[in-house]
């Protein structure tokens, strides 16, 4: 009776399997595959044009689309993008999606009053005194020229020329957008003396 149901359980298997063969072919793969690539080629073609103006633009159509293909290929073409001027106007398109940015805090050089800072702004803390906590961000205020904290009417982002610059309890920052889609710069927290390397991965 056991080995009976192995031999049937191994043809419903078999079953199933060519069931999904029949379904999707590699000739039916490789169809829906190059009509996926033909379909993001033109707006890949869009975000290469040469004139920088048209550039920028296609990445805030795009970013502000609600399709989340194209934002995320739109995003990811700007923000690796060696032109700063680029990678700051998709950063910024970005920032008006209002997402969860998460700031990386390394506090293997920090000494007294870091982990104090690290309760305030409830980070988890790994065991190299690594810390982790989520800036939500929210609306954008011009009179202020920056971007709030999500539910809160405190500034949490300032984008400009200057760089970035990010706020949070008890801490301050300034960074610089990176080639490679990620913001690096350093912090200072309250009643720590060292600055604090921070970095916020913007794309996975």
């Amino acid at each position: 009776m056991y080995r009976f149901s192995i031999i049937a359980s191994s043809i419903l298997c078999l079953g199933a399997l060519q069931t999904v063969a029949q379904t999707l072919s590699i000739e039916d793969l490789r169809a829906q595959i190059d009509n996926r690539v033909d379909t993001m080629n033109p707006y890949a073609e869009l975000l290469n044009d040469p004139d920088p103006v048209r550039s920028m633009a296609a990445i805030q159509i795009m970013l502000e689309s609600g399709d989340e293909v194209l934002e995320d290929m739109a995003l990811e073409f700007g923000l690796l993008s060696p032109n700063p001027k680029v990678r700051r106007t998709a950063f910024e398109a970005y920032l008006k999606t209002e997402p969860n940015l998460t700031v990386r805090l390394d506090g293997t050089e920090a000494t007294k009053y870091y982990m104090n800072r690290m309760d305030d702004l409830g980070a988890a803390v790994d065991s190299e005194r690594v810390g982790y906590f989520v800036l939500p961000i929210g609306s954008y205020v011009p009179e202020r020229e920056c971007y709030t904290k999500r539910g809160d009417d405190i500034c949490a982002v300032v984008s400009n020329g200057d760089g970035v610059f990010i706020y949070a309890t008890n801490l301050k920052g300034r960074g610089t957008l990176i080639e490679d889609g990620t913001i690096s710069g350093s912090t200072s927290l309250y009643y720590v003396k060292e600055s604090v390397p921070f970095n916020i991965r913007l794309i996975e």
